[in-house]
């Protein structure tokens, strides 16, 4: 893809016409025309100290991110925006698992034990 763009943006002489690449490729023609943006540099400083922050503790989700990065900087950030760098930069606040069973005794007993044999339909009722 990169070789048709590099043809494309040349002096004029292409091997092969943007729509029959855009065949081959299986990729619509406007895919290899669009040209993706750089990260702002204000984004940057944000994403290097979202990383500070996170490297003291992970645990952080982006919610409290927000509010440790306007108390560190003393302006008000969007939580939408630390949430999607901290999504580009690969980063999720650590929580503890779910506890759905709790291991042990359990106080309610079972009282449709089998008492050796067979058990009716619907006979411990």
């Amino acid at each position: 893809m990169e070789l048709i763009k590099q043809q494309k943006g040349g002096c004029g002489l292409s091997i092969i016409s943007i729509k029959r690449a855009s065949e081959l490729l299986g990729v619509s023609r406007s895919t290899l025309y669009y040209n993706k943006k750089e990260e702002k540099e204000s984004n940057i400083e944000l994403m290097e100290a979202i990383e500070q922050l996170y490297l003291r503790d992970p645990s952080a989700g982006y919610r409290r991110m927000k509010v440790l990065l306007e108390r560190q900087r003393k302006e008000k950030i969007n939580h939408k925006r630390v949430r999607r760098l901290m999504r580009k930069m690969g980063l999720k606040g650590i929580t503890p698992a779910a506890k759905t069973t709790i291991s042990g005794i359990s106080p309610y007993k079972n009282l449709l034990k089998r008492e050796g044999g067979k058990v009716e339909l619907l006979g411990k009722w």
